[in-house]
């Protein structure tokens, strides 16, 4: 797979996904986390991502910040993760969220110890 990704966050994620040896050739779940300013918007916004597609959870509830994590399954590709938060951030708008990135845990089998 290609690793000549361009010189911005998203590539220097991408690249370090890779380097921790996982297989950028296998899907892998993926978490974009949407914030909210509170809770009401953020339940609010939760069926239109999942009519996207997204399996979704709130995740932190502070005082001025809710985050929803929309999770996909899917290959780790710059353009994907790059349209999955365009995307959400189309999606959130009209809730008062936007797309805060993305993490993956990767897709390699970790020991216990």
């Amino acid at each position: 797979m290609n690793q000549d990704y361009p010189a911005d966050a998203d590539g220097d994620a991408l690249r370090g996904v890779a380097a921790d040896g996982n297989d950028l050739n296998q899907p892998m779940q993926v978490d974009f986390p949407v914030v909210f300013a509170s809770l009401a918007e953020a339940q609010t916004f939760l069926p239109t991502a999942r009519s996207h597609g997204y399996d979704v959870e709130i995740g932190e509830i502070e005082d001025d910040q809710v985050d929803v994590y929309c999770v996909r399954t899917m290959l780790l590709t710059y353009e994907a993760v790059v349209a999955c938060q365009h995307e959400l951030n189309e999606l959130s708008k009209p809730f008062g969220g936007f797309c805060d990135g993305w993490e993956t845990f990767g897709n390699i089998e970790r020991g216990n110890g």
